[in-house]
């Protein structure tokens, strides 16, 4: 049975939350806020990912402004290859939700690396983890050879609508979602 989320009184739970801002966000990824999560590589063992707000699922979590999420890399293997993908998690189980960023190793080869699986489950019916990729590390051997951007961007509303007209019966508008 459904329930309206403004009432007065009324238990409001996370996952209200997430099915409502799921709805006003159309998917998961970056909002244009702060550095937008980027990555800046601190070592060849370490990143640091800088301020701004990633939703998934309908669920936002904000690295504030001057703060850095540092997360370590699995060394390398010489004379190898590796993919590592940087992700947003959140995950749930029946007491707790969480939220993380984590550093997926992928597999080492001699050539031809691929990125590691992740896990993508609706956390808004049955599932339980959705992990959301911001960053591919490449390594070569022992080293980051680079780093590749898979941010997914949610664009902000007051930047995707523009007035085209405006009469005193109504306001004609136009909608970019780039």
């Amino acid at each position: 049975m459904g329930k309206l989320i403004v009432r007065t009184g009324e238990e409001i739970t996370s996952q209200d939350h997430a099915l409502f801002f799921d709805a006003e966000f159309g998917c998961s990824g970056v909002m244009d806020r702060g550095k937008k999560l980027l990555l800046t590589v601190a070592s060849a063992n370490s990143i640091k990912i800088a301020d701004g707000i990633v939703v998934i699922q309908g669920r936002p979590y904000v690295i504030y402004p001057n703060e850095l999420v540092t997360l370590t890399v699995e060394n390398g293997t010489q004379n190898m290859k590796r993919n590592d993908l940087v992700v947003a998690e959140f995950s749930k189980d029946s007491s707790s939700e969480t939220f993380s960023f984590k550093v997926i190793k992928g597999t080492a080869v001699a050539s031809n690396p691929v990125d590691p699986s992740i896990s993508q489950q609706d956390t808004l019916t049955s599932g339980t983890k959705y992990q959301l990729p911001l960053y591919r590390i490449r390594l070569n051997g022992i080293n980051i050879e680079g780093t590749d951007d898979l941010r997914t961007y949610i664009p902000s509303l007051h930047k995707t609508m523009q007035v085209i007209s405006e009469t005193d019966d109504y306001v004609e508008v136009e909608f970019n979602l780039r």
